[in-house]
């Protein structure tokens, strides 16, 4: 039961960590058209799909996880 509600926070820890890579944005350092000065442009993460993707899939885990342990506890609680 603790195990399932352990994996339970790993799957909404992972999901975090995907949604922050998924809005970061990374500076890069370019130069405009027609001018010869450098200019820092902010670039969306290239793998933001991925990212979107993976947060979706660790989201399901982390509410499977969760019904699974809650269901294990109310099994042993009131039996």
């Amino acid at each position: 039961m603790y195990t399932k509600f352990a994996a339970a926070i790993v799957c909404i820890a992972l999901c975090s960590l995907n949604v922050i890579a998924a809005v970061k944005r990374t500076p890069i350092r370019t130069t405009l058209e027609g001018s010869s000065r450098t200019t820092v442009e902010m670039m969306p993460s290239p793998n933001s799909g991925v990212h979107w993707m993976s947060a979706v899939i660790f989201l399901a885990g982390f509410a499977c996880f969760l019904g699974w342990g809650i269901s294990d506890y109310n099994t042993i609680r009131f039996s």
